[in-house]
């Protein structure tokens, strides 16, 4: 099962001339065309006249048609390479400028921190804290939501001063 799903399946992360299945699409109706077009290479008879080619285009209408089909397929596989590359790469961009965001949060919180632990004169662990204040937040997914106890915390003094 496993070489029928690596035959068919598109590999966003090989070019399109890597993909089995690409090679498949464009390779196999030309293939079955020849097979149709064996039989009446029997029958042809080379006469370069107007006839002799209306006779060749008549018979061979239909290996013409299958054959011209690996153009489409050959496209569609394509696109859809195109397509799953794209996905890919917005993916990619997607983690890393939660990464760089998440960096960057902690960074402008570490800064603050350290202004407020010069103004006051103590000793503060900037990165326990943000752990402890933005529990979610992590370099795959920043969250700027406070962690439920911090934020039940400051709620509560909250409503207790107004």
């Amino acid at each position: 099962m496993s070489i029928f799903n690596n035959t068919f399946k598109i590999d966003e992360s090989k070019s399109l001339q890597e993909n089995y299945i690409f090679w498949l699409a464009t390779c196999a109706p030309v293939a079955i065309a020849l097979i149709f077009a064996f039989p009446l290479m029997f029958k042809l008879n080379f006469d370069f006249s107007k006839e002799g080619y209306q006779y060749f285009l008549e018979s061979f209408k239909f290996p013409f048609w299958i054959g011209s089909s690996s153009i489409v397929f050959g496209v569609v596989i394509g696109r859809f390479h195109g397509s799953a590359q794209r996905a890919a790469t917005l993916n990619s961009t997607k983690v890393q400028n939660n990464f760089a965001n998440y960096l960057n949060h902690r960074d402008h919180f570490q800064k603050y921190m350290q202004t407020v632990s010069d103004e006051f004169d103590i000793k503060i662990d900037a990165f326990k804290i943000y752990g402890i204040i933005f529990s979610e937040s992590t370099p795959e997914l920043i969250s700027i939501k406070l962690s439920q106890g911090v934020s039940e915390y400051f709620t509560s003094k909250f409503s207790s001063e107004f």
